[in-house]
């Protein structure tokens, strides 16, 4: 069971993702592919190579045409995704069809912050669902007092309005301590980041992302009341 949910994860995220990559790229009038092509020497990709994970490992990391790079982005999305099936306890099929949703938007979120820096704020209804998984709490005072300590960040210039809704949409929808818990996370994966890659200016989005599949999973280990 645990080898076809990492699977799932894995396909699920290289077409959530490349989706969401086309979506970005086919702004340009003349690019629009009709099927996966290199995104270099826009040679048709056969259907082996596009086997997650598998293809990258085939390819040895370079494209089996022109020979250039290619972004291991996306394979660090199929491998954490895979995993991230695998760990979230999920208890029924109406559990797996929410968090299907709630990933998907996940993935498509952090595309667009990565390489446009913007997000669609449509996307963040995707996240509904978190409210009715089992291991989430009930509402209750602390998470509008959390909610309304993040729109304080409204007024700072340092971190986007997007990184903003989506702290104060986790916060009530997931209670303070997921939150938390996620912020923590990405706010420490995000430093980490940026010290190895020098890059000034930061997608926070995935951190955060990654930061509330962890903080679900703590959260399932560890219930708290509130």
């Amino acid at each position: 069971m645990k080898i076809l949910l990492f699977v799932w994860g894995a396909c699920w995220s290289s077409f959530i993702t490349t989706y969401g990559w086309r979506y970005l790229i086919q702004n340009h009038p003349r690019y629009r592919p009709v099927s996966s092509i290199c995104d270099y020497c826009h040679h048709k990709i056969h259907a082996v190579l596009l086997i997650p994970i598998v293809g990258f490992a085939v390819q040895r990391g370079k494209c089996k045409y022109c020979k250039v790079r290619i972004n291991p982005l996306w394979t660090m999305f199929e491998i954490i995704n895979g995993i991230i099936w695998i760990k979230m306890p999920l208890m029924c099929l109406t559990d797996y069809l929410g968090f299907g949703v709630i990933n998907g938007c996940l993935l498509l979120l952090c595309v667009q912050d990565w390489f446009d820096q913007r997000v669609h704020c449509l996307l963040f209804c995707g996240l509904l669902p978190l409210y009715w998984l089992q291991i989430t709490p009930y509402l209750n005072v602390f998470t509008f007092m959390w909610a309304a300590i993040f729109c304080l960040g409204y007024f700072s210039q340092s971190i986007g309005n997007g990184d903003i809704d989506f702290m104060i949409i986790i916060t009530i929808l997931c209670g303070p301590v997921i939150s938390i818990r996620a912020i923590g996370i990405g706010c420490v994966l995000g430093l980490l980041y940026a010290a190895l890659s020098s890059q000034r200016k930061l997608p926070f989005i995935p951190f955060l992302s990654l930061g509330l599949m962890v903080g679900l999973i703590w959260q399932s280990m560890s219930p708290l009341p509130f």
